[in-house]
């Protein structure tokens, strides 16, 4: 990765408690952001008026969109994208932090990578932790794993390792993917690196360099909800496409079957999971 410009994009919905100290750890990176654009989500609490208070601040740096109807994070996302400037995106949400070395962090493993691989990675993530309302650390660090760009997908097949906080990705690659689908209401940002996974490798930072918020407003979906939500994105791909995503990765024979028998087993193809674990056994795996 050159030193391309980076779009900073946060959709804002009701999030005033939180969003001023959310863009100023975009503010204070050690790589400056190209912009931050802002989207007021249609909020009813004082959200707007601490945007706009903030915006005078950083008046050569932020750009809201004031949009009249609540659509969603994934609509306000997209719409972030269409007005964005800069090469690269990097999505925030309203209530996480970024560590000042995140831009600088990403850019220079990208540009490691692709120097290696001859550009052949359109996405960078980190490891993370967990913070709650006020800011005391309550999860030990979430980490992913660097695997090669024909691998990354079979991997998302089997798990999202990724919080939408912290992404950055090429935007030319993003508007080939599709952004978000702004129909889903769970898993919509493992719907998007699905289809990213496609079109390139992901780069990872093993470091935690993002602070995602846990509290009330965004632990309430039920299990139930996420699950069918996962089987709906899921069953958009037929089996064999899925298999040889999981396939693709270096990994053993019997790692590789027991997670494609996991995805079958979410989206209810029970007999097609037996037939692969017996194809295991007649193989002679353990």
């Amino acid at each position: 990765m050159r030193d391309e410009s980076v779009s900073c994009i946060i959709p804002c919905y009701n999030c005033g408690k939180y969003v001023a100290q959310t863009i100023e750890s975009l503010i204070h990176q050690s790589v400056k952001p190209a912009e931050i654009i802002l989207i007021n989500d249609a909020s009813t609490d004082d959200t707007l008026d601490i945007l706009r208070e903030t915006a005078k601040k950083h008046q050569d740096i932020i750009k809201i969109i004031d949009w009249p109807e609540n659509k969603g994070a994934a609509y306000a996302r997209n719409l972030g994208v269409q007005n964005a400037a800069g090469d690269y995106i990097l999505f925030m949400d309203a209530d996480d932090l970024a560590e000042p070395t995140l831009i600088a962090g990403y850019q220079h493993r990208l540009k490691k990578l692709n120097n290696e691989a001859g550009n052949r990675y359109i996405l960078c993530y980190s490891a993370y932790i967990q913070i709650d309302e006020k800011d005391n650390q309550i999860s030990e660090i979430v980490r992913g794993i660097q695997v090669n760009p024909e691998e990354v997908l079979g991997y998302f097949f089997v798990r999202n390792p990724i919080t939408t906080s912290g992404v950055l990705v090429e935007k030319a690659f993003l508007i080939k993917a599709g952004g978000f689908n702004p129909q889903l209401k769970y898993s919509e940002d493992w719907d998007l690196w699905i289809r990213l996974a496609s079109l390139g490798g992901f780069a990872y930072v093993d470091e935690p360099l993002i602070k995602v918020r846990r509290h009330q407003t965004n632990m309430s979906a039920s299990v139930a909800k996420m699950l069918e939500g996962e089987k709906s994105i899921l069953t958009q791909y037929s089996l064999d496409y899925i298999k040889n995503a999981v396939y693709k990765r270096k990994l053993s024979v019997e790692e590789n079957v027991v997670d494609y028998v996991s995805i079958l087993n979410r989206i209810g193809c029970w007999d097609q999971g037996l037939a692969e674990l017996n194809s295991l056994l007649e193989q002679g795996g353990s």
